[in-house]
C-alpha cells in the first residue's frame, strides 16, 4: 500500500481496490486501474443521467394518461352534445385503456429505477477544493494535520511565486489528484520539492537537480 504512484506502476501487475460498495482485484498497475476507473465513471454517469430523464418523462406521461383517463371515466355518465346517452362501454374501454397505458409507464419507471440503482455505487465524488479557514490550536493537530493546514493557508493567500516543501506528505491518492488538477487549472508559479515524481512529471516544467 503506498501513495506514490510511479511506486505502483513499477511493481505491481494487479491492483486491490478498496471501493464505497466492494473491494475488487483487477489485472494491470495504477495507472491502468485509474484509467479504467475514470471510464467506468463516466459510463455510468452517462448511463445515470439518461436514465434520469427517461424517468422524468415517464412520469409526465403516466400522469397524463391517469388524468385523462380519470376525465374519460367521468365522461360516460353525461350526454352527447345531440342529448343523446353516451356509449358507456365504450368509453369505460377507453378509459381502461388509457389507465393500462398508464400502469405500463409505471412499471417502466420501476424497472428504469432498478437499473438505476446499480450505477455509481463506487463513485467517489469529488467537488473542485475549497478551502474555508477556522481558527485552530496549533499544538492539539499532530504532523499529517499540520501539514494540510499549511498547504490550505498556501492556497488560500495570492502570490506572485508559491514555494512548496514536499507538499504532498500525508495526503492520499485521491487528495493529490485534486491538487494535480488544480494546478494545472490556475498554471500558478511554483518552485516545490516533491519525492512524488508521478506528480513531478505531471507538474514541472523544469527539474533543477542538486
Amino acid at each position: 500500500m503506498s501513495h506514490d504512484r510511479t511506486l505502483l506502476d513499477d511493481t505491481t501487475d494487479h491492483i486491490m481496490a478498496i471501493n464505497r460498495n466492494d473491494v475488487e482485484i483487477v489485472q494491470g498497475n495504477y495507472s491502468s486501474w485509474w484509467e479504467n476507473r475514470n471510464r467506468q465513471n463516466a459510463f455510468e454517469e452517462a448511463e445515470n443521467a439518461k436514465i434520469k430523464k427517461e424517468i422524468s418523462h415517464l412520469n409526465d406521461a403516466a400522469k397524463r394518461n391517469a388524468t385523462w383517463a380519470d376525465k374519460v371515466e367521468k365522461s360516460k355518465f353525461g350526454q352527447t352534445n345531440s342529448g343523446s346517452k353516451i356509449d358507456r362501454g365504450f368509453v369505460s374501454h377507453k378509459s381502461s385503456k388509457m389507465m393500462q397505458k398508464a400502469k405500463n409507464q409505471e412499471r417502466r419507471i420501476s424497472d428504469a429505477l432498478t437499473k438505476q440503482e446499480g450505477l455509481l455505487k463506487n463513485v467517489e465524488e469529488s467537488e473542485d477544493i475549497k478551502i474555508f479557514p477556522l481558527d485552530y490550536h496549533s499544538d492539539t493537530l499532530i504532523e499529517g494535520q499540520k501539514k494540510k493546514v499549511m498547504l490550505s493557508a498556501s492556497l488560500c493567500e495570492q502570490a506572485h511565486i508559491y514555494i512548496w516543501d514536499e507538499p504532498l506528505n500525508f495526503i492520499d491518492v485521491i487528495s493529490r489528484s485534486q491538487i494535480e488538477d488544480l494546478i494545472l487549472k490556475y498554471q500558478p508559479t511554483l518552485l516545490f520539492v516533491e519525492h512524488d515524481e508521478y506528480f513531478t512529471k505531471k507538474i514541472a516544467t523544469r527539474e533543477i537537480h542538486c
